[in-house]
């Protein structure tokens, strides 16, 4: 390209930028969520995307930039987005959470599902209800229920198991709570 009349040459067309004709008097910039790294390019597709993880507000741009911390990008992006719930953003990528683990959202990572808790969807935590525990057996993504004899008598009980009842006594209360009973035998 050549800006100024009457000059004997062309002068490269600068990074950010490119000229497919000849003749031309300014030089074509790249759009934003593009960058283009090279002097002197002849064709729109030396404007490259942006990759994942990264974005370009700009027009005109010589390189992309990385996302902030706890957002993400796709291919092309012109800019970068909240880390969604159920999500690890933690590396500019938009990652799922795995089963049994969650993100609640803009925090960027994903976190193991606590004791006491089930995780089936990778957005939020349910605590276990009384009469069940927490199942590591299943991947925290259920609770698994106490079976007979055992209880548990807490939402969410963070010991991860259900314990034998006592002689003498009975579990009421949603089938988790002690009262004593006088026992009958037989004479």
């Amino acid at each position: 390209h050549q800006p100024l009349a009457g000059q004997a040459s062309c002068v490269d067309c600068p990074v950010g930028t490119y000229q497919e004709s000849e003749g031309q008097p300014n030089c074509t910039v790249c759009p934003a969520g593009r960058w283009q790294p090279n002097l002197a390019q002849t064709t729109d597709l030396s404007c490259l995307y942006c990759n994942v993880g990264t974005h370009q507000p700009s027009e005109g741009e010589a390189e992309c930039l990385p996302c902030p911390n706890k957002t993400y990008s796709n291919v092309g992006a012109m800019e970068c987005s909240v880390c969604p719930p159920g999500f690890n953003c933690s590396t500019g990528v938009l990652v799922a959470c795995a089963p049994g683990i969650y993100s609640t959202g803009g925090g960027g990572a994903c976190q193991p599902c606590q004791r006491g808790y089930r995780c089936p969807g990778a957005y939020t935590q349910i605590q276990c209800s009384p009469g069940s525990r927490d199942a590591p057996e299943l991947g925290f993504t259920d609770c698994a229920s106490c079976t007979g004899g055992k209880f548990s008598s807490d939402f969410g009980n963070k010991k991860g198991v259900c314990v034998s009842w006592a002689p003498a006594t009975l579990w009421q209360k949603f089938s988790t709570r002690c009262l004593s009973t006088p026992r009958i035998f037989p004479q």
